[in-house]
């Protein structure tokens, strides 16, 4: 899931290159790779592993719980999992002093943070005729944090070397509003999934509003990447293979919000082409 390690190497040398001595920027005139990471980012790995491994067994007792139609026991399991899943954020934001924003780690705990956190959320803020929708949302939801925690059983539950570029404001907000969207288009694939397979096509409607909640959250991810491209290479768009595919996973989202009524399409079709986001989220999250 390396999102892209040839833009970090070519960020370290173009920073040093694009930059004039005698402008007061941050960045040293001499390339220094010690100097770009900060030593205090560290924390103890065996920590994480600790939480993780309490979080995945949460989890697949709520999974058990809520396949077995045991809902009621699944939401304590799932509560006590996302509690540890905000153990998990807080560590991070404390060691590393920031959000997290890249690596295995830090991206997929946060992408599961978003998943049961919306899940709990619109559970217990959903009116009393709602939560027999919710009740068979819940096996989408936690069978996919399951299958997310079992992909992250095999890499280190550490977190990303910090490069000196993380200190940037307009850097964090593109990868952490960017990872925060994916969960988001996730979490919609989800519901539309649930609301077709368990028949209410009442509540599609809701799949297609956190469509467009992740499309904005994304669209905020990247304006801020469009500024740091601007630092970066003295122009807001610059053409590459991340720009493409980032540009194809918004029109996605975008194409799904916006299908015309007169198009006549089935319940099914308007769930497969909602979903196609939330595929895209995975190729970039894993294969980028």
């Amino acid at each position: 899931m390396d999102i892209s390690t040839h833009l970090i190497t070519w960020g370290l040398v173009s920073s040093h290159l694009r930059r004039q001595p005698g402008t007061g920027k941050k960045f040293p005139g001499r390339f220094d790779i010690d100097s770009l990471i900060h030593p205090d980012a560290a924390m103890d790995p065996f920590i994480f592993f600790a939480i993780y491994s309490c979080m995945s067994v949460c989890y697949a007792l709520a999974c058990m719980a809520a396949l077995m139609g045991n809902s009621r026991w699944g939401r304590y399991a799932g509560g006590i999992g996302l509690a540890l899943n905000l153990l998990i954020f807080i560590l991070i934001v404390f060691s590393a002093h920031r959000l997290p924003i890249f690596g295995d780690f830090e991206s997929v705990t946060t992408i599961i943070l978003v998943l049961g956190f919306l899940h709990l959320l619109n559970f217990y803020c959903s009116k009393p005729t709602d939560r027999r929708f919710y009740d068979s949302h819940a096996k989408w939801i936690y069978v996919s944090i399951l299958l997310l925690l079992t992909y992250l059983a095999f890499f280190p539950k550490t977190l990303n070397p910090d490069f000196y570029m993380y200190d940037d404001i307009k850097v964090i907000v593109f990868f952490h509003f960017r990872i925060l969207a994916f969960g988001v288009f996730i979490y919609s694939a989800l519901i539309l999934c649930a609301a077709l397979y368990h028949g209410f096509p009442d509540y599609i409607h809701m799949g297609r509003n956190f469509l467009l909640t992740g499309a904005a959250i994304f669209l905020i991810s990247e304006f801020s990447g469009s500024l740091w491209c601007l630092d970066w290479y003295g122009d807001f768009w610059h053409w590459s293979k991340g720009f493409l595919k980032a540009a194809c996973l918004f029109l996605a989202a975008i194409l799904a919000c916006h299908i015309p009524p007169n198009w006549n399409l089935s319940n099914r079709m308007r769930a497969v082409i909602g979903s196609m986001p939330a595929a895209g989220s995975l190729w970039l999250l894993f294969l980028h």
